[in-house]
């Protein structure tokens, strides 16, 4: 009966139509299989909001620790002789793979990037961006969103935080995406994980030399904190400071990418909405959160279990992999009234989309920060920004949710 469920599932979960709207795919599962085993991707996939939030909350029987590992080992023996560099980096990397107390450590220390003061000192930088960005966007023409504003914004703030040369921008910027791409694969793919193999060893190389150049002459920089750290006597070592790079890197640019052209495309679909922001640019900062629970930037959060346990009447078994799937949580009806609308005026609206608990996103203070400089800017000086028309695609990923491009019409003038 399992291998029925399953079969009549996974043909739902791959395909453009799936990337094009998961919602609809998300909903059926909420209803009739909330806790699904996916022959497809070798895993569970996890649905509604109440059941996402206890595993959130629950990083003993959940554990961060071993994932890729547990990914990657899925593959045939033969393919996974060749990724033994990819496998040590997410063993030995940053914090988004590890467990309490190394987690804690980590964190701590990570944070030196997203105090208060830092994000503070940021704002008028990333005004600067967003102005110029904004300014060399043609007129009453159409123009790719993607390419032009939302992918360069967070790039260039992430690269600044870090140290990092803007020429170098496209570089780390083809790195990225290529892990991304590995990442957000539902099953093992052995060509993707040979491509995030070898764009992960020339990012890590890349680092490594940045931060050997700190060692030598400090800077005030991320990278330069961070060859200097010190949290109770712990230093970070090389490796987790090339990890947690990898991970702000990634996490940094993707995820705001993805917000601000997710957002856009929503508010241009629901101009009723875009008006209504328009006209009250003080609900932007709320509005964002529905920008994130509307289409969410991050599809899925994952985990390995850590010991047997039974959930919506399955049962887990120490080892295997799970899909919390926070697109499907902020969707769900149990938590949220109407979920299929957007509502920028939504409160409370404790959306998933960052997580919860201690892996709670980190860079979700900038990313938001991001987006209210943004879209206040945009709103501001443009009157009229339209949809060009033609179809929108999304890239075929399961963890990140993003478009390839978004043609839109700008115009300074209301006629």
């Amino acid at each position: 009966m399992l291998a029925e469920r399953a079969a009549s599932y996974d043909h739902l979960l791959a395909g453009p139509a799936f990337f094009a709207d998961p919602y609809p795919v998300y909903g059926r599962l909420r209803e009739e299989q909330p806790v699904y085993w996916s022959d497809a991707w070798q895993c569970w996939l996890v649905t509604r909001y109440g059941t996402i939030l206890d595993a959130l909350r629950n990083h003993r029987t959940y554990s961060n620790k071993g994932r890729q590992t547990s990914f990657i080992s899925r593959l045939p023996e033969e393919r996974r002789e060749n990724l033994r560099n990819l496998s040590s980096h997410y063993d030995k990397g940053g914090m988004s793979n590890q467990d309490p107390p190394d987690h804690t450590r980590l964190r701590g220390l990570v944070n030196l990037a997203f105090t208060p003061r830092v994000i503070a000192e940021m704002e008028p930088r990333i005004q600067e961006i967003v102005e110029s960005l904004a300014g060399g966007l043609d007129v009453d023409t159409p123009v790719d969103f993607i390419s032009r504003f939302a992918n360069p914004l967070p790039a260039t703030v992430i690269a600044e935080l870090l140290g990092l040369p803007q020429e170098d921008r496209p570089i780390f910027q083809r790195w990225s995406n290529t892990i991304t791409a590995f990442l957000g694969t539902g099953a093992a793919d052995a060509a993707s994980a040979q491509l995030g193999q070898d764009a992960m060893a020339a990012l890590r190389a890349y680092l490594g030399a940045k931060i050997a150049e700190r060692k030598h002459q400090p800077t005030d920089d991320l990278l330069g904190r961070f060859a200097s750290a010190d949290a109770e006597g712990d230093r970070l070592t090389e490796n987790e400071m090339i990890g947690s790079c990898v991970t702000l890197l990634l996490g940094g640019h993707e995820t705001t990418t993805n917000l601000l052209g997710n957002g856009l495309l929503a508010l241009l679909r629901n101009p009723e909405q875009l008006e209504r922001l328009r006209a009250e640019p003080e609900l932007i900062p709320g509005a964002i959160d529905e920008l994130l629970r509307f289409d969410s930037p991050v599809q899925r959060i994952w985990r390995i279990v850590a010991e047997d346990t039974v959930i919506e009447d399955q049962t887990l078994r120490t080892g295997d992999a799970v899909f919390l799937m926070t697109g499907a949580a902020n969707r769900d009806d149990q938590q949220f009234s109407e979920p299929g609308q957007l509502d920028v005026t939504r409160n409370p609206n404790r959306h998933l989309t960052f997580g919860h608990g201690i892996h709670f996103c980190l860079g979700s203070v900038l990313a938001r920060l991001e987006a209210r400089i943004a879209f206040t800017t945009l709103f501001q000086r443009f009157p009229r920004i339209e949809l060009h028309p033609g179809p929108v695609a999304y890239h075929p990923n399961v963890a990140f949710r993003g478009l390839t491009s978004l043609p839109i019409v700008v115009s300074t003038g209301s006629e």
